[in-house]
């Protein structure tokens, strides 16, 4: 604008992760960015100065990474179809299910009723009587598998499947949204060991702006205070620099996150 050249910033999302289980985009809250356009010759050019968060867009293929998607598909799926459920998705669901119902129904029908003889035993049984084969039904009610059983046996199983996916999600969050590479996942260990002090990074903050705070409020700060800014240091030259970091960058790196978990765990076991 100093050089009378018309321009303005622009808020909005980078579309970058793709869902090729549902053929559509996956926008998260961190993928919000601003950049800034300016008006060349009747035509707003973007113009970005700011980084963006890389690694999303660019996953090998893994049946981790699958599952995850199929998660966030049918998450979609819930939010599209129960959470938002209009008037036009019913009428789209009351179309699809009577070109389909018929054809569904035709399928499944032996499939449920061998099921339900299982899990009800009421198949016949045959017997012998007078030297005739006679077929009826010996279905004893004790012995019956209550459908309640299975009911909580499936309630189990995804209660434990949920766990073990979450845990991996945060076991791996720092390949799955943040950037990554070797020294800078030492910084999100050490965000992670601040979390269970009640330390939280807060988003519009900078590492310099979240350390400076903590100086400032927090009493034991002062026996993480070196360690944690070499980390940041590092963070940032990987993060904003785009330096590629040495084998002895990452070296201190890992040195100074060992050092602020030994602290923890000797202010943990003193206090």
């Amino acid at each position: 604008r100093l050089e009378k050249i018309p321009s303005r910033i622009v808020n909005g999302f980078i579309m970058q992760e793709w869902n090729p289980q549902g053929n559509y985009f996956v926008v998260r809250a961190k993928d919000a960015h601003s950049w800034v356009e300016a008006d060349m010759g009747g035509l707003w050019v973007q113009f970005d100065p700011s980084p963006i968060v890389q690694g999303s867009e660019f996953k090998e293929f893994s049946f981790r990474e699958e599952a995850r998607q199929r998660l966030e598909y049918w998450n979609f799926l819930w939010t599209a179809y129960v959470l938002g459920y209009d008037m036009e998705s019913q009428k789209a669901i009351a179309k699809n299910v009577e070109l389909k119902s018929a054809r569904l129904s035709a399928m499944f029908e032996p499939f449920a009723e061998r099921w339900r003889n299982h899990i009800w035993g009421t198949k016949a049984k045959p017997t012998k009587r007078n030297n005739r084969k006679i077929e009826h039904n010996n279905f004893d009610p004790k012995s019956r598998v209550s459908p309640i059983k299975w009911v909580f046996f499936g309630l189990a199983l995804s209660l434990i499947s949920g766990g073990i996916y979450r845990r991996l999600l945060r076991r791996n969050r720092d390949r799955l949204g943040a950037p990554t590479g070797p020294g800078v996942a030492s910084y999100f260990k050490m965000l992670r060991v601040f979390e269970r002090k009640g330390w939280f990074k807060k988003s519009c903050e900078t590492p310099q702006e979240f350390l400076d705070r903590l100086e400032r409020h927090a009493a034991d700060f002062a026996h993480y205070k070196q360690p944690a800014r070499i980390l940041s240091s590092i963070y940032c030259r990987a993060r904003y620099g785009d330096e590629k970091l040495t084998s002895e960058t990452v070296q201190t790196a890992e040195t100074a996150i060992f050092r602020i978990r030994n602290i923890n765990r000797n202010l943990t076991k003193n206090a």
